[in-house]
């Protein structure tokens, strides 16, 4: 509630090399169940210029999302983006794989599933995270500069009239009011 809950999250995904996997974005939505997710690939909205790139919309009761989301977020963007990391540097597909995330509650309850610790095991996941008030020295990702270039990419969006930039923001819109007649029709609430 309050005004953070019109922020949207932001999942960055990047190896120790630099490179990134495909952007997600959560955005709340107070008319959905606690356990529900509705997800949206849209084209375009990756962090390179390159043909086929791509991101995720997804819409959650909280922008915190769900067990649902990260059950997702492992088979579809973990799971997928170290495979191509493994082959890119020609690693051997048994090689182990360091996964660091925060540790917040919901960010590991899945784990809880048998499903998704035989997910990781076959993947050769290891999940881990750091000790509280280690930011500085063990995630990079959250005091470097590795989110310039999604804000560059979010700022772009808002103000820039480049036709490129226009058909972004008829994808955008397309995924919000397709959202919206789901989620309007489905719960019978009225979603602004």
């Amino acid at each position: 509630s309050g005004i953070t809950s019109y922020f949207i999250k932001h999942y960055l995904l990047m190896s120790a090399g630099g490179v990134s996997s495909d952007p997600v974005y959560v955005i709340a939505d107070d008319n959905m169940t606690k356990d529900d997710i509705d997800v949206h690939e849209v084209s375009g909205l990756g962090h390179s210029i390159a043909l086929g790139n791509k991101g995720y919309v997804i819409f959650a009761k909280t922008r915190c999302a769900n067990v649902k989301f990260y059950e997702w977020f492992n088979k579809t963007i973990l799971t997928q983006f170290i495979a191509e990391i493994k082959a890119f540097r020609n690693l051997p597909i048994h090689a182990l794989t360091w996964f660091q995330l925060d540790g917040e509650a919901i960010q590991i309850e899945c784990y809880q599933s048998p499903e998704m610790i035989q997910l990781l095991n076959e993947n050769f996941v290891v999940v881990g995270k750091p000790a509280a008030s280690t930011t500085e020295i063990s995630q990079p990702c959250d005091i470097g500069d590795c989110s310039k270039a999604t804000k560059c990419k979010v700022k772009n969006i808002s103000n820039d009239d480049v036709a490129m930039e226009t058909h972004m923001l008829e994808r955008l819109n397309k995924v919000y009011n397709d959202h919206k007649m789901q989620y309007a029709t489905s719960s019978k609430k009225k979603i602004p």
